[in-house]
């Protein structure tokens, strides 16, 4: 029944059923709690913490991250309520109940417009005398006006980049602090591989299509190896797409950019996370043409497996990548168009990548390996000490009234 009435749902106009589901839920939602205690020594993350998502895995770091700090965590899994099956495991070392009537923190990593739909599938006890924390990710420089509806739900704000936390310190009367999400301990800890011994150099391009085609923009990616290599077979890339049905024209536009080349390979099933891991350090190069990120984790990720990352300049990326330790693309800005009808704002803008520099980038990779493995010491180096730095900001920040 859940199945057939989120199918009807997904019929009606996309800002009708937005503009239903934000008024119905910011009527009924439990609110803050006034004058909380800022308390971190029991903290509940909220989120869909059992999804392979990006928002399933940022809620799973965080809840990891936060129990390495002392903090007694418990997670509430929104999973179900946001129509979206658990399938991946809970952080072990966190509790799995969030019991009511408990004080301390609740983190809701949800993004604003949803805020009051997750409060209320989370209910009033649960929240009751809590202090609220939301956790949000975006990737534009404008925010949508629908996010106002999480403003006022919640104590304080954080989120996963400078880059981000401009349009939301633009809007919030609360405190916003930046907290970057941390790769789990599966990618911190995985055996580390200066450069791989692959008989062809591979290239590697990761998207989810759910994440909008137009901003994860892996056309232009998949148009510079082409021109890089063309049938080359001492050069190969990997196109992993994630949940093609999410957009079915653009995952047939990936097809038919990929239509007769023989040196590439599209993979499309799922894969656990062990897979992944695997398919990212197994790779000379992870590309991204992307045209915005609001933190760009599997970037991170790659360069702490020591890979090469070539991607491009603008937006949250930039605040861990430089031209030390990746190759950071030229790019024009132009205005946000995205026929998923995701980020199209009106004045917002995102970065067109050059497809022939990109195309330069991967060639320079594949005709000198010491660079391409000085580049990902580089990478791993820096990557490591980012990190450092944002876990002595996080524990400052749980300590603070």
């Amino acid at each position: 029944m859940k199945r057939l009435l989120h199918r009807i749902w997904r019929l009606l106009p996309r800002d009708l059923r937005r503009g239903a589901l934000f008024r119905v839920t910011g009527m009924i939602a439990p609110r803050r709690t006034p004058g909380a205690g800022r308390d971190f020594s029991h903290v509940v993350v909220a989120g869909v913490v059992g999804a392979r998502s990006g928002l399933g895995q940022a809620a799973r770091g965080l809840a990891q991250r936060l129990d390495a700090f002392g903090a007694q965590v418990s997670l509430f899994d929104l999973s179900r309520a946001f129509l979206s099956d658990p399938d991946a495991p809970p952080p072990p070392s966190a509790g799995r109940n969030a019991p009511p009537g408990e004080r301390g923190a609740m983190i809701i990593v949800v993004n604003g417009p949803f805020l009051p739909l997750a409060l209320r599938h989370i209910g009033r006890e649960r929240i009751k005398g809590r202090y609220l924390v939301a956790h949000w990710s975006w990737e534009l420089e404008e925010l949508p006006e629908d996010w106002r509806y999480g403003f006022d739900r919640t104590h304080e704000i954080w989120v996963s980049s400078e880059f981000m936390a401009r349009p939301i310190r633009a809007r919030a009367s609360c405190p916003v602090h930046v907290v970057p999400p941390t790769p789990a301990d599966d990618v911190l800890t995985a055996p580390q591989a200066p450069s791989s011994d692959n008989a062809a150099f591979t290239a590697l391009v990761m998207f989810d299509m759910g994440s909008s085609l137009a901003r994860k923009n892996p056309l232009a990616a998949i148009a510079a190896f082409r021109a890089a290599f063309g049938d080359d077979p001492t050069a190969r890339l990997i196109v992993k797409m994630n949940n093609g049905s999410a957009y079915p024209e653009g995952a047939a536009a990936v097809r038919a950019a990929l239509e007769g080349a023989s040196n590439v390979t599209l993979v499309t099933l799922p894969l656990d996370r062990a897979a992944v891991i695997a398919m990212i350090a197994g790779c000379d190069v992870l590309l991204s043409t992307h045209r915005s990120e609001g933190f760009g984790l599997p970037l991170f990720e790659a360069m702490l497996l020591e890979r090469a990352v070539v991607a491009t300049g603008w937006s949250a990326n930039v605040e861990f990548m430089d031209s030390g330790n990746s190759i950071l693309l030229p790019y024009a800005l132009v205005p946000a168009v995205d026929p998923q009808d995701t980020y199209t704002l009106t004045g917002a803008r995102w970065a067109d990548a050059d497809v022939d520099a990109a195309a330069a980038a991967l060639r320079r990779l594949r005709d000198d390996p010491a660079f391409r493995r000085s580049l990902g010491a580089a990478a791993r180096r820096d990557a490591l000490a980012f990190i450092a730095r944002q876990d002595e900001a996080l524990r400052d920040l749980m300590k603070s009234r």
